[in-house]
């Protein structure tokens, strides 16, 4: 499981934390994944703001349940999802805001849509908007784009609008007991902490999803030889 650099989480009563580590990872990891969406599941899930990601046709959604974005990271998300789905495909991500069947979306992922997107036009961003809001469609969703204007960045113009950093997420008081008992909290000094170090920054972060990749792979080859194996025993 891994845990981002990030804002500090923030509960309803105004304390901020900062997440710097994993005590009981297995009961974490469960809690979390039980909360992925598939496909048509995610039209009956509550309001808020998610995490997306389609990969193998499929669409994935994870809750982003606090301001650090513990347990909702697209790269968790893959890790997470059932076996069948094929993860060592072309990935499209992002964040959304849903409300009853309408999304509001963006194309924002710093692990798998930024060096994606990095000189793009935008013909090519609407290509993959079109192909993302036809995705939502298929599952009865009423998908929007939120275009960035104006932004400064080049990121920012062509992956929309941001929605986790201005959405001022604060979590409940269930998911902080679930926090505070499977994960280490620091208290957050102020609102000016510096995150830059406490994780080995944006570096080590690829370097783990570029050997996230790696496992993904063989993992997929190796289902792909059981199942080549079952197919030739049954004939």
């Amino acid at each position: 499981m891994i845990i981002k650099r990030g804002a500090p989480v923030q509960d309803y009563k105004g304390k901020r934390w900062i997440i710097t580590g994993v005590k009981n990872k297995s009961a974490a990891i469960n809690h979390f994944k039980a909360k992925i969406r598939i496909d048509d599941q995610f039209k009956n899930a509550p309001d808020g703001v998610y995490t997306w990601t389609i990969v193998d046709g499929h669409l994935l959604t994870l809750p982003v349940l606090n301001a650090q974005e513990v347990g909702a990271l697209h790269i968790n998300m893959l890790m997470w999802v059932p076996p069948e789905i094929n993860t060592d495909g072309d990935i499209i991500a992002g964040e959304l805001r849903k409300n009853d069947s309408i999304v509001n979306y963006n194309l924002k992922s710093g692990t798998f849509m930024e060096e994606k997107l990095k000189g793009k036009d935008e013909r090519y961003i609407q290509a993959v908007v079109d192909n993302v809001t036809a995705k939502f469609e298929s599952v009865d969703i009423i998908a929007h784009f939120l275009h960035c204007r104006p932004c400064t960045h080049e990121y920012e113009t062509l992956s929309g609008e941001s929605i986790i950093d201005t959405e001022g997420i604060r979590t409940s008081d269930e998911e902080m007991d679930v926090l505070k008992t499977n994960f280490i909290l620091e208290p957050a000094a102020g609102g000016n902490t510096d995150f830059s170090n406490l994780f080995g920054g944006v570096r080590r972060s690829r370097r783990k999803h570029r050997g996230w990749r790696r496992r993904a792979r063989a993992k997929n080859l190796t289902r792909r030889k059981a199942n080549k194996q079952q197919v030739r025993q049954t004939k």
